[in-house]
């Protein structure tokens, strides 16, 4: 076989999962041929697709140094950077790719997202339009694309392209999120809400999308839909056993941590309880207490949250530990169905420590529902919500830090 249908050969095997076989292929071929471009591609190929990143940079950075102008080996030198989250470098090489073929299949899509990574925006939006040309079949393609101009704060052009994009996956959920969220920028609250209604009927009980009914509900005058989302009642406040809370704070304290300083403050690896024996207590009291509250809430079967509850679900944990004077921006859990908040100890002298739900981010231009619920909290404190509750701790006084568990509820289709 001649050396470019070896290589279409391999590729074949590598995308029908036989990459050892495509291996042995690609090295029987290149001991005839060692340096033959098409076999030390197929070979970067394999190893980009057994997840060997930093050989496929060599092996392609060498076959650049002997063939400069071969587009093919800076897309996959690009694949291999980005796959190693080095998006700057994968960036350059995504480029190079288009200097030297600029309708190379995939390249300005890929260039597209990393330059976003990179918050290069101007060459994300030139990127997106490019690939839109290329492929104007592909709706997320103008999906990314409204996604640079919504984050350059060009909402009425972000919005034309979500449009566009739907005009061919009118229920792809992303789309419909961020097209109410561009609506809502522009103060078109009555469309925010038809468009989050259409993605309810789609995706019952999605979090993003109850959010955006929620706010734009609220713009448009809506106090009745308001007050049905943000209802107190969906809020079930509990307690932890006040002897185990010592315990439980130090066996957080030995948790791998993602973030932490040199104050001791930190936040830990996200972990399942089942994994932890030390929280296995914890875990029941969470589990009967979610399991209660799904019961009391699908009572009630008219509200768009309450009556789309799942039967199954996974207790996904993390801890977070902080100082006085520290305090949560306000956020949501869109991952979630259902969300928690436990709390193992808050300093002496630290004042009120309240939970504030409903006050919404900068996408929702800070939009705050009146008669918002707000808890206060204290050691063994233990909070279950709604998912696309909007929430924001206090900050607090004293010595000491406030050391607490956040939760997410997990529907098995959304883990």
């Amino acid at each position: 076989m001649k050396p470019a249908d070896v290589r279409r050969r391999s590729e074949q095997l590598v995308a029908s999962g036989q990459v050892q076989q495509a291996g042995t292929l690609i090295a029987d071929a290149l001991k005839l041929q060692p340096f033959e471009p098409d076999l030390v591609l197929a070979k970067a190929n394999i190893m980009l697709a057994g997840r060997q990143y930093q050989q496929a940079v060599e092996t392609l950075a060498e076959l650049i140094r002997r063939k400069p102008d071969n587009p093919d080996a800076f897309f996959l030198l690009g694949n291999a950077y980005r796959a190693t989250q080095l998006v700057t470098e994968a960036a350059k090489a995504y480029g190079r790719t288009l200097e030297l073929a600029p309708d190379y299949p995939g390249a300005a899509h890929f260039l597209g997202l990393v330059s976003q990574q990179i918050g290069d925006l101007d060459t994300a939006e030139s990127a997106f339009r490019a690939a839109c040309e290329q492929r104007p079949e592909l709706p997320v393609l103008r999906f990314r694309l409204g996604s640079v101009q919504h984050m350059q704060g060009r909402y009425a052009q972000a919005a034309n392209s979500y449009r566009q994009a739907l005009r061919r996956d009118a229920t792809h959920p992303p789309t419909l999120t961020n097209l109410g969220l561009a609506l809502i920028a522009l103060d078109e609250d009555a469309e925010a809400v038809e468009v989050a209604r259409q993605q309810l009927a789609h995706v019952p009980g999605h979090t993003l999308a109850l959010a955006n009914l929620l706010y734009a509900s609220l713009g448009a005058g809506d106090s009745a839909t308001v007050a049905e989302l943000l209802d107190g009642t969906l809020i079930q406040e509990g307690r932890l056993p006040s002897s185990a809370l010592d315990d439980w704070a130090a066996a957080l304290e030995a948790l791998p941590r993602t973030r932490e300083s040199d104050d001791d403050r930190y936040t830990t690896l996200e972990f399942r309880i089942e994994e932890q024996p030390a929280f296995r207590a914890m875990g029941d009291a969470l589990e009967a207490m979610v399991a209660a509250h799904i019961a009391v809430c699908r009572t009630r079967t008219a509200h768009p949250w309450a009556n789309h509850l799942p039967d199954g679900w996974t207790l996904r944990l993390w801890g977070e530990s902080k100082h006085g004077g520290d305090e949560e921006p306000t956020h949501c859990h869109p991952r979630a169905f259902m969300s928690g908040l436990a709390y193992l100890s808050i300093p002496p002298g630290a004042g009120p420590n309240t939970v504030e739900f409903g006050i919404g981010d900068e996408a929702y231009g800070g939009r705050v529902p009146p008669d918002s619920p707000r808890i206060e909290v204290n050691a063994g404190s233990l909070l279950l919500f709604p998912a696309y509750f909007f929430h924001r701790t206090s900050a607090f006084a004293g010595e000491g830090n406030r050391v607490r568990i956040a939760f997410d509820v997990l529907a098995p289709t959304r883990s």
